[in-house]
């Protein structure tokens, strides 16, 4: 009989990384009938919405999972951004989170913990246990390379990151203007911004890095980021695509699948479908201010309330097109 491995893997409170890396667990223990996993999953609400239940639910035998105690997070602005809302769950979850790695470190032996990109402090957990610690990446490469130089181009960048002149040089990517780097790194004076800059260096305390995506999409950021490894950059394992399959039986030609983006955002995807003359399934959630949600703290979606956000006249122009679902 075949020893088992025992794997724990640490999600965070965010819809979309946790149905792919739970995509990716799947996909893990049906290659390997010996591997179990045990989920960690952090959490800021008590109630836990049907999307993400039905995510557990679904799971095979082998997997099994946790949540833990809800986060009390009074103390914070109302209005405070969702990804600070997210961090906040994170960073105050740390000691549950050692806990539970301890425990089932002490009861079966961990062989190794897999930790959602987000929540990197992870890392630093797992070397105190002396198990092998990865993170798993669950957007493109392109972004994990901005992650992992973060703090080189900090060193490098006198001027606010929004106000460059010449777009940024990043290892294996396209030049990128300042206007167009994520959030946290527009205004380098706040708070949003040492955090992700903190986070980032975190990840190199990984033994390896598991990325969403595939050599035949960007093979030039990963060799780019593979070539540097000998200089502190982690092994990078492109493993992907992991994506929730969705049957469509209107012989659609596209399927688009996207989180949450800003109202311009969807108006600017939606023309480029309907130029594109394919038909198409399009799955979104509505727009949020930020461009993201806080995924575990919401209600489902009516299908409707997508109409009042998408062009004028768009369901008309496209109507024998087009499959539009929530996501």
């Amino acid at each position: 009989m075949e020893t088992k491995i025992h794997i724990a893997l640490v999600t965070v409170p965010v819809y979309s990384h946790l149905r792919s890396i739970l995509e990716f667990t799947k996909r893990l223990v049906h290659l390997n009938q010996n591997i179990h996993v045990t989920c960690i999953n952090p959490t800021f609400s008590s109630s836990i919405c049907n999307n993400v239940k039905s995510l557990f639910e679904t799971l095979p035998s082998n997997i099994n999972y946790m949540f833990l105690p809800p986060i009390n997070l009074e103390d914070l602005p109302k209005d405070i951004h969702p990804a600070l809302k997210v961090e906040a769950t994170l960073h105050r979850s740390i000691p549950s989170i050692y806990d539970a790695l301890d425990t089932l470190h002490s009861s079966s032996k961990l062989v190794a913990v897999i930790s959602d990109g987000l929540i990197n402090e992870v890392l630093r957990l797992t070397k105190k246990l002396d198990i092998l610690a990865y993170s798993y990446f669950p957007s493109t490469t392109m972004l994990l390379s901005l992650c992992l130089h973060s703090s080189s181009l900090d060193k490098t960048i006198s001027s606010a990151n929004k106000d460059l002149l010449e777009p940024l040089e990043i290892p294996g990517c396209i030049p990128i203007h300042g206007t167009d780097l994520p959030d946290p790194m527009l205004d380098r004076s706040s708070e949003a911004y040492k955090i992700f800059l903190e986070a980032n260096d975190r990840f190199y305390l990984a033994d390896g890095i598991m990325v969403n995506s595939f050599l035949a999409l960007e093979e030039t950021t990963i060799r780019a980021l593979q070539e540097k490894e000998d200089e502190g950059i982690p092994s990078i394992y492109p493993i992907g695509p992991f994506v929730q399959n969705v049957s469509c039986d209107n012989g659609s030609d596209l399927e688009y699948f996207c989180g949450t983006l800003f109202s311009e955002q969807i108006l600017e995807l939606a023309f480029g479908l309907e130029l594109s003359g394919q038909n198409f399934l399009w799955v979104l959630r509505p727009p949020n201010k930020h461009g993201v949600i806080d995924d575990l703290d919401s209600g489902e979606y009516e299908d409707d309330i997508l109409y009042n956000f998408l062009p004028n006249e768009f369901l008309e122009r496209t109507s024998y097109k087009p499959v539009l679902r929530t996501g």
